[in-house]
């Protein structure tokens, strides 16, 4: 997400600077769309994410176990896993309430 959101920023930036050549106009609106789509969803995706390991009793700076391969791995196999039946400390379980 984040390498998304440098590239249009700079596309943007180049193009805004005149670095860009004909249809600038249109590569800017594309860019601008690009980087709104990019912050939407990946906002949402990480709220999600963060609910669902909420969900386990995960806190949700486990996102940042970006040890390359095996941090992702453990992520997945989490969220996979059925949410505590009880309450823990970040709230109630949602599909009781």
């Amino acid at each position: 997400m984040l390498i998304g959101i440098v590239s249009a920023l700079l596309t943007v930036g180049a193009a805004l600077s005149g670095g860009a050549a004909m249809g600038a106009g249109v590569n800017i609106i594309y860019n601008i769309i690009y980087l709104a789509f990019y912050v939407v969803f990946g906002l949402l995706n990480l709220s999600v994410s963060i609910r669902r390991l909420h969900d386990i009793g995960k806190s949700g700076w486990w996102l940042l176990s970006l040890i390359p391969l095996v941090g992702i791995l453990i992520l997945i196999w989490w969220w996979a896993q059925p949410g505590s039946a009880e309450a823990n400390k970040y709230g109630d379980n949602p599909l009781e309430a």
